[in-house]
Formats: structure tokens, C-alpha cells, sequence
């Protein structure tokens, strides 16, 4: 009797781990999947790229086109920025080391009618990417997206018709902001 009693505590106790490692890794699963926005304006430093409000329902892995527009809450793109080799695509904002967040807005100038984008990270992998219109030689989107490392890379870039090979490249490091 003696004995069953304590295979009987066993037992308890060993699912009472259990559940409690299950519950634990739930609620760890859940904050991983989605990083909080900064819900107070904390001290931006030069080099940073401050998170603008989503302004719709955006998908996760994504963006709005703003198809180049400027709107209020995305001013004007700067004059400089990072140019491909060919000089057809040139990335105003972000900038090469900035640290950026879900919801960053991204603008450039173009010769091209459109162009592609990648957002990579360097623990998952691509974590957005697609293709943005270029109207009256401008192109901006608001991304939306979920990183789970702390370094990446944004490209944009476009296609040759003939090979379908990613050509007039720019390519920048990014840091994601928790």
C-alpha cells in the first residue's frame, strides 16, 4: 500500500511539471510571436528609424504601398541615401545601420516602373517581402513585419525581364528594435 501511495505522488507531481513546462512555453511562444510596440516615446538616437501607427490591418510579413507618396505621417524623403551600381534605384530611408521597428516606413527614388523589396533577419530569415510601385519616380511603403534576430539586411532591388535575376541591387544592415 505503502508503495502504491507513492507512485501515486509520483505521478501527480510529474504532471504538475509537465503542465506547468506546457503553460510556460505557451506564453513564451505567444511574446516571441509578437514584439510589443514601444507604447511610450522612448529617446530616439541619430541613426534610428522611429515605428510610425499601422494605419490599417496589415498582414504580418508585408506592407502598404503608399505607391511614393509623402503623407503627414511620412515626410519627405531626404536628398542623399544608398544608390544601386546603376543608379536606377537609389534607398533614402532607412539607412544603412539603423535600428528599426514593425511598422517603419521605407522611401527611395527610382527610374524603374516598380520595384522589390526583402527584409531579412538573421536568425529566421525573410521576414517581409514583395513589390512597391513607382510613381512619379518615388517609392515608400510602411512594413509590417516580425524579426526575431537582432541584425538583418533590406534590399531592394528589381528583375531582369530576359533572366528573371535580381539586378540594380541595394543592400543595407539593419538592426531590429525590440
Amino acid at each position: 500500500m505503502f508503495r502504491s501511495k507513492n507512485k501515486i505522488i509520483l505521478a501527480v507531481i510529474l504532471l504538475l511539471l509537465v503542465g506547468a513546462v506546457a503553460y510556460a512555453s505557451l506564453v513564451l511562444s505567444r511574446k516571441l510571436q509578437k514584439p510589443p510596440m514601444p507604447t511610450s516615446s522612448p529617446a530616439y538616437t541619430q541613426g534610428q528609424v522611429r515605428p510610425q501607427a499601422p494605419t490599417s490591418n496589415l498582414s504580418q510579413g508585408g506592407a502598404t504601398d503608399l505607391n511614393g507618396s509623402t503623407t503627414p505621417q511620412t515626410p519627405a524623403a531626404p536628398t542623399s541615401g544608398v544608390s544601386s551600381a546603376s543608379g536606377k534605384i537609389t534607398l533614402n530611408s532607412p539607412g544603412n545601420n539603423d535600428t528599426i521597428y514593425s511598422g517603419v516606413t521605407v522611401r527611395g527614388i527610382s527610374s524603374l516602373p516598380s520595384v522589390q523589396y526583402r527584409l531579412v533577419d538573421d536568425t529566421v530569415g525573410v521576414v517581409a517581402q514583395g513589390k512597391l510601385n513607382v510613381v512619379d519616380g518615388k517609392f515608400s511603403a510602411i512594413l509590417k513585419f516580425v524579426s526575431r534576430g537582432r541584425t538583418g539586411k533590406f534590399e531592394v532591388f528589381s528583375y531582369d525581364p530576359a533572366t528573371g535575376a535580381e539586378i540594380n541591387s541595394v543592400r543595407i544592415i539593419v538592426l531590429f528594435g525590440s
